[in-house]
């Protein structure tokens, strides 16, 4: 193959095309024949090469094109559009090391390479880069102090990754929403002592693996876990000392460690449509407007912890029913007591409950 020196334009500013996908970088060069002239208004197939390291490093990418050159002899194209040879362009690590170049040129048109010509991509579009390297997050996201929704909005953009673990928000007094849609799972959620907080967007996470604390928000009055799924590990879910909040939602949670619910003065209802496991204790107390709890699906629960509530015993009666099926069958504790104002079973509840204790379960009520 014949050498000859080939005119390459690198365009001071790289154009980022962001069509579907992936990412293209426009590449001009001007073609010349082996003897100097220009070749010009044809159509003309080209190989392209991107080498690491130097001009005869490793090729990380390979193309092909077929381009039509103008008047002037410039052929203009898109890397990352042409026929994949070896790669692929969004596969380049542009962050390590120095990058170069190679374009082989057939001027008739074919895959006949006769010229070819190296140059060094002296600055690589950031946007590439970027995309390349992109950010993988913080560990912890902390949100503290007099920060507005904004300021909020910024901070969780430039610091969420993959590999993002946790996110604390504590004592905030400006912050009245927050939008975490774009996490789908974390270790430890802690949202807690925010004077103004109003609503908070879990929309996309659907699994916690440690720790979650809702407590002590004075403004939060709906909370939503949308698609919240599973919290597999042994840690703690806890929904404490809220005093606006009139609604909390968990559509789709089937299988949860431990819950505790508490001290929420003015939700009056809290229904779990599809849990059917809780590995440890679902606690459910001191909810003083608290009249309904719906558990239809619930199959394996420890402990159960529903006291001091305004639960009637309509609700006793339903809930002691319940349990004659949940495993396991005997060791169950069961509180029901000191209901606002007190709610003893009745009837069908009375021999239920007495049901319950013959099998082996602790079971108190009013």
């Amino acid at each position: 193959m014949k050498k000859t020196t080939l005119i390459v334009l690198l365009l001071s500013t790289f154009s980022i095309l962001f069509a579907q996908a992936p990412q293209k970088m426009s590449y001009q060069s001007v073609i010349r024949k082996t003897d100097g002239t220009l070749v010009v208004n044809t159509v003309v197939g080209l190989k392209i090469s991107i080498l690491q390291g130097s001009e005869n490093g490793t090729a990380t990418y390979v193309e092909t094109q077929t381009v039509t050159t103008n008047a002037n002899g410039l052929a203009t194209l898109a890397i990352g559009g042409g026929t994949a040879v070896t790669g692929t362009f969004a596969g380049i690590n542009w962050g390590t090391g120095t990058y170069f170049i190679k374009t082989e040129t057939d001027p008739t048109g074919g895959t006949n390479y006769t010229i070819s010509g190296t140059s060094q991509l002296l600055s690589v579009p950031y946007a590439l880069y970027a995309g390349n390297s992109q950010n993988k997050g913080k560990t912890s996201i902390v949100i503290t102090g007099n920060i507005t929704n904004e300021q909020a909005a910024i901070q969780i953009a430039a610091e969420f990754g993959p590999y993002t673990e946790n996110v604390y928000i504590r004592n905030t007094t400006g912050l009245t929403t927050v939008d975490l849609s774009a996490i789908t799972s974390l270790i430890n959620l802690s949202i807690s002592e925010n004077a103004n907080l109003t609503s908070i967007n879990l929309s996309g996470l659907t699994a916690i693996y440690e720790v979650c604390y809702i407590e002590d928000n004075e403004a939060l009055n709906v909370l939503s876990f949308p698609v919240l799924k599973i919290t597999p590990s042994n840690g703690e879910f806890s929904i404490d000392e809220n005093p606006v909040l009139t609604s909390i939602l968990f559509p789709v949670l089937t299988t949860i460690s431990e819950i505790n619910i508490s001290e929420n003065p003015i939700i009056t209802s809290i229904s779990f449509p599809m849990l059917a496991n809780v590995k440890n204790q679902l606690a459910i107390d001191g909810n003083l407007s608290l009249t309904s709890i719906g558990l239809p699906l619930l199959s394996n629960c420890g402990s159960i912890y529903f006291s001091g509530n305004a639960l009637p015993s309509s609700q006793i009666n339903t809930l002691l029913n319940k349990l004659l099926t949940v495993t396991p069958s005997s060791r169950k504790y069961v509180s029901l007591s000191d209901q606002k104002p007190p709610a003893p079973p009745t009837g069908q509840g009375l021999i239920d409950k007495q049901t319950l204790i013959n099998a082996g379960n602790t079971v108190s009520t009013d």
